[in-house]
């Protein structure tokens, strides 16, 4: 004689049917409050420096400013970012995604990144001449080009690393689930190129972050926008420090506003539109793989291209 097991009763069948599902977290963060994470951010790196600048003095020693506005940076950014992922209260796999890149999309990272240091140089150059920087600014960017190891540091390792989870991590993918893709990247793009603090730099950066967000949203992660932001960084670093070119405009000092040559300029807008090209062409010929993490296709609007 076997056993058999009763069918549920209707009552229990009614309780799981009553079972409350666990809400949707509300998208995080909306514009209007990625405004009170960046004045923290500022606040912050202000208040480090502050602090630091009190101890070495009274410690009689110097501190490199390279190396205290790194510290300011990932100190402040840490902070940020911890707030903005309890705040989104989703999986960090789908705040900071990091789905599999297509092989071939490399090179249109490369090409992209090093064409653009190039333009976004010029541009630099360009509302340098209308809007010539005052002498602070111009000893801060020096400091930048001659402090060797520890601008490499800043500039191409902690600054991509920190801005990119927090613009294209926190902020984008929060915009992605709440906005257009349009509206999500060029929104972000904005505070990224505000974050600057600077007029000179600030269309240059506005530019980038729509790039980065552009293949963040095709590729479903932020492996691109992070050895992008790396190589369009460390492009004038290598020619400068490491090869030792003299070019005007791109190498030389700041104090000396120049456009650069002819050549290069073609030379940048050449890459940049290649990149672009051979972007567009690996987004053709591979599908997303968003539904591995970051924000899933179904909650994504269309972007041109896509």
């Amino acid at each position: 004689m076997t056993d058999e097991q009763s069918p549920p009763s209707a009552s229990n069948a009614a309780d799981s049917a009553a079972t409350p599902v666990p809400p949707e977290p509300p998208p995080y963060p909306t514009i209007r409050q990625v405004i009170p994470l960046l004045v923290l951010l500022v606040l912050v790196q202000g208040l480090i420096g502050v602090v630091v600048g009190q101890v070495t003095s009274l410690a009689d020693f110097e501190l490199d400013p390279v190396l205290l506005i790194g510290a300011a940076n990932l100190l402040s950014f840490g902070l940020v970012l911890w707030l903005a992922v309890r705040a989104a209260r989703r999986p960090a796999r789908e705040i900071f995604p990091f789905a599999v890149v297509p092989g071939d999309f490399w090179l249109a990272v490369l090409f992209t990144a090093v064409g653009w240091s190039i333009l976004g140089s010029e541009l630099v150059n360009v509302v340098s001449l209308v809007l010539p920087p005052p002498e602070w600014v111009v000893e801060v960017f020096s400091g930048f080009q001659s402090a060797g190891l520890a601008s490499f540091l800043l500039l191409v390792v902690i600054a991509p690393v920190t801005e990119e989870f927090l613009f294209r991590g926190a902020i984008l993918q929060g915009f992605l689930r709440r906005y257009s893709a349009r509206k999500a990247i060029l929104v972000s793009a904005v505070f990224f190129g505000a974050l600057h603090m600077n007029p000179w730099q600030f269309g240059p950066a506005v530019v980038l972050g729509i790039i980065y967000g552009w293949w963040c949203l095709r590729t479903n992660s932020l492996a691109p926008a992070l050895v992008g932001h790396a190589l369009n960084n460390a492009v004038g670093l290598i020619a400068g420090d490491l090869l030792g070119l003299e070019i005007p405009g791109f190498t030389d000092d700041v104090a000396g506003v120049s456009l650069q040559p002819l050549w290069l300029d073609i030379l940048g807008l050449t890459m940049f539109a290649a990149g672009i090209l051979l972007a567009t062409r690996s987004f053709a010929r591979h599908t997303l793989l968003g539904t591995r993490s970051g924000v899933p296709l179904e909650q994504r609007r269309d972007f041109p291209g896509q």
